[in-house]
């Protein structure tokens, strides 16, 4: 009994293997491993210094790029590529915990504020222009002076400045899929949302506490009557 042995032709291997990244420009390519070279420094940058970072050197202040220091010294003698290693965690975990807390904040107050609409989407929208209205670095210092400096207060005023440009970003696109939906008049849909309501919320499905609950557990299933 044969049995008939299939040949992959070696163009299709990558695609298999990497089928995402296949249709990626070249600039997106470009962006993605400068990310992980960033990434890869930040996790393993302690570990690789080429010196302390703390260390002073005897090439004096201010060295030119050397075999020995490959960016230089600092005003203090200092090797600035061990600096630059070591500092890149901070920058990097810094960057990514206060991005993800403000897109998270932002897409869900911009959910809710796209569902619920009237009253709630103005005030809440009137709220977060104000805050844009702040200029980013005086709102920094006043917090800094106010609560003094950490990393987890430098994450939370970082994401608090960037919150709204996630949550207009998330209300236009919830207003777009609930116009869309109004305007094909899905009946059917408005039906099983109504019943994924019910099951989401048993309490009360129909006044605001159904369109909390499901915006946190069920988005598909805010439509309101």
């Amino acid at each position: 009994m044969s049995t008939a042995i299939e040949t992959i032709p070696p163009a299709a291997v990558p695609a298999r293997l990497v089928p995402r990244l296949s249709g990626w420009s070249r600039t997106g390519l470009l962006g993605l491993a400068v990310l992980v070279f960033w990434l890869f420094i930040a996790a393993a940058g302690p570990w690789i210094l080429p010196h302390g970072s703390g260390d002073m050197s005897t090439a004096g202040v201010f060295d030119a790029i050397s075999r020995t220091h490959w960016l230089g010294t600092d005003y203090l003698g200092r090797d600035i590529l061990s600096r630059v290693m070591d500092g890149a965690r901070y920058t990097v975990g810094v960057a990514l915990a206060a991005t993800v807390m403000a897109c998270a904040a932002g897409t869900l107050l911009g959910l809710l504020a796209a569902v619920n609409g009237g009253w709630f989407d103005a005030v809440l929208s009137r709220l977060l222009d104000t805050l844009v209205s702040i200029p980013s670095k005086m709102l920094a210092l006043i917090i800094v002076a106010a609560f003094g400096s950490s990393i987890p207060l430098l994450i939370v005023t970082v994401a608090v400045v960037y919150t709204p440009g996630a949550y207009r970003i998330a209300r236009a696109g919830g207003q777009y899929q609930c116009h869309g939906l109004c305007d094909r008049g899905a009946h059917a849909a408005k039906a099983a949302c109504t019943s994924c309501c019910a099951k989401c919320c048993p309490i009360s499905p129909a006044p605001c506490w159904p369109i909390w609950a499901c915006v946190l557990f069920m988005p598909c299933c805010c439509w309101r009557a």
